[in-house]
């Protein structure tokens, strides 16, 4: 127990001395560039009233977590049917790994080109961001399945699919966990990104 709250005190320790030291250093000055705690608190305050909510985070949340489910689902769902079909797999593969390498960030102007500025358009960036990195983990985990996994389904008598189902998929679950993470970190940065851009383009 005394372990406990001692990770708990120095988890809090650090982040209270500094608060401390910030206040202090202010106490006696007026600068805009390095303004007091209790108006930097006072201003978040204001932010997460109802209207910013209603205006800025509401949506923005709905953007990742629409645009995450969407190309999660859908980079799942293709990186199964590329190691089902080989010949798919041999003419897509390299363009995906063509389009993972341009930063999703970059990406940006040329959906809003296409699809235009709006919620939906936000929600395609996002979703096309978060499939890349998830069907090329989801297709190089379920092909990297030990074959001995693979020959033991066939030995039970397993189909093609049972195969899939039962033995690559589950196999490769930890990979694509892994991938979903990193999609989601993804998804995040390129809502903020797309929100600033999308602001810059409507003021002019």
């Amino acid at each position: 127990m005394r372990k406990f709250f001692n990770s708990i005190a120095g988890l809090f320790l650090f982040p209270l001395i500094s608060i401390l030291i910030w206040f202090f250093l202010t106490f006696y000055q007026h600068n805009i560039f390095f303004p007091k705690p209790l108006e930097v608190f006072k201003r978040v305050f204001e932010l997460f009233q109802k209207e910013w909510l209603v205006a800025n985070l509401m949506p923005s949340i709905f953007t990742v977590v629409l645009g995450f489910i969407m190309g999660s689902f859908f980079g799942i769902c293709v990186g199964i049917l590329f190691n089902l079909n080989h010949s798919i797999l041999k003419v897509f593969y390299p363009i995906l790994n063509f389009i993972r390498g341009i930063p999703s960030v970059a990406k940006i102007p040329v959906i809003i080109a296409i699809f235009g500025l709006g919620q939906s358009s936000r929600i395609i960036t996002v979703s096309i961001a978060v499939f890349a990195p998830v069907i090329l983990a989801t297709t190089s985990a379920i092909s990297n399945t030990p074959r001995e996994y693979e020959n033991l389904g066939h030995v039970l008598g397993f189909s093609k699919f049972q195969i899939m189902g039962k033995i690559k998929i589950p196999a490769a679950f930890g990979e694509i966990f892994t991938s979903l993470e990193v999609g989601l970190q993804i998804a995040i940065l390129v809502m903020i990104v797309d929100r600033k851009s999308t602001r810059l383009n409507s003021s002019h």
